[in-house]
């Protein structure tokens, strides 16, 4: 009861002073306390009236008064979150306003209209306007990343990535100019050295080949890419190699049997060799999936993992690791080689390895590909 007849007395003071034009340091701490107040619980954004809303939509477009611009945007991200007035508040929140706020020259401001624009965009299932703003904005999101540079704060550096990383997840079918405005925004990213920044980077390659169901990368763009995803791989933080093993993984799933050799050109195999032998549940098993998709195509791509030596840590996963589903994704990509390779070479294995086809057995017993050729 409290709360609301705050609310109540923050709204009539908003609304004296904005409906009189003093947009002044008081209405500042006014939007401020309410905002502080929807923030602590956002169940309270169902008693805001809806001249209220309306007015607080006004106020995003004062780009004069960025404080009210921001304490604006934090008050509607809850309504649409969280409120049952996120319908109303829709119909007013065009494109247009999310993109002049992301052009402000304030990074507070930019910083809330993208996570405005992810509470319309990504927050409301199956919502035809919410496609709309994304698409309607999605040049002038790619247009701020491409303006980020040293300077650009972390806090900003980090929405304006997750941003375009939820829009990979949701929205699969980018025209092709969108697709490059995208492409060119995600490979910028990948420069910077943020761990965060660097895993929804990476998350964004990931989406985009599994939603296209094919490679979305450029031949010319690929070398850079996969030079810089064994970086991350290879690098010392946990979060940078499985941001790089997600992305590589899926480029290695989609990509053609030529994109396939220059990554093994790139000497990734050396890399998925040492993660074989790591304790790491996640980096076994991704190094598995990703060997599993290589011995998947051609003879050439599986002599290359064979003559690289990763058929015994393969062997030593199946043979030696406790979990049933690492285990399998080793079997798998010696399932696949086997499968790829001649009867002398096959049986030359098995007669090295008895037993381990025999635990192969038993992890594959379902896979028909893998009994036939043992």
């Amino acid at each position: 009861m409290l709360q609301k007849s705050k609310i109540d007395e923050l709204t009539d003071c908003i609304k004296f002073k904005v409906d009189n034009n003093q947009l002044d340091e008081e209405v500042e701490k006014y939007t401020q306390e309410l905002a502080n107040m929807i923030s602590a619980d956002p169940r309270l954004g169902d008693l805001l009236q809806h001249h209220l809303l309306e007015i607080l939509v006004t106020l995003l477009k004062h780009k004069q008064y960025p404080k009210l611009q921001s304490h604006a945007a934090i008050i509607l991200q809850y309504v649409v979150a969280c409120s049952g007035n996120k319908e109303f508040v829709m119909k007013f929140i065009t494109p247009s306003i999310i993109v002049n706020l992301m052009h402000s020259a304030v990074c507070e401001v930019q910083k809330q209209a993208l996570l405005l624009l992810r509470y319309i965009a990504f927050g409301i299932p199956n919502c035809s306007k919410s496609k709309f703003v994304l698409e309607e904005v999605l040049e002038s999101l790619t247009s701020l990343i491409d303006s980020f540079n040293d300077s650009t704060g972390s806090d900003l550096l980090y929405n304006g990535t997750k941003t375009l990383a939820l829009a990979c997840q949701v929205y699969l079918d980018f025209s092709p100019d969108e697709l490059e405005l995208i492409l060119r925004a995600l490979m910028k990213l990948l420069k910077y050295e943020n761990s965060h920044v660097l895993a929804y980077a990476c998350s964004g390659i990931s989406y985009l080949c599994d939603g296209k169901q094919k490679m979305v990368v450029e031949e010319q763009q690929l070398g850079t890419l996969i030079d810089r995803l064994i970086e991350l791989i290879d690098s010392e933080s946990r979060v940078k190699t499985i941001a790089g093993l997600r992305a590589l993984g899926c480029i290695v799933r989609w990509g053609s049997d030529s994109n396939i050799e220059l990554i093994i050109e790139r000497d990734i195999l050396l890399s998925l060799e040492c993660l074989l032998g790591e304790d790491d549940k996640y980096y076994v098993k991704n190094a598995c999936w990703i060997i599993s998709n290589i011995t998947a195509r051609n003879e050439n791509h599986i002599k290359a993992v064979i003559d690289s030596g990763l058929i015994e840590p393969l062997v030593d996963v199946v043979e030696n690791y406790d979990l049933l589903d690492v285990k399998r994704e080793a079997a798998r990509a010696i399932s696949n080689a086997i499968y790829g390779l001649g009867l002398n070479q096959i049986r030359q294995l098995r007669n090295s390895r008895v037993k381990t086809f025999g635990d192969l057995l038993k992890v594959l017993c379902d896979d028909q590909q893998f009994v036939s050729v043992c």
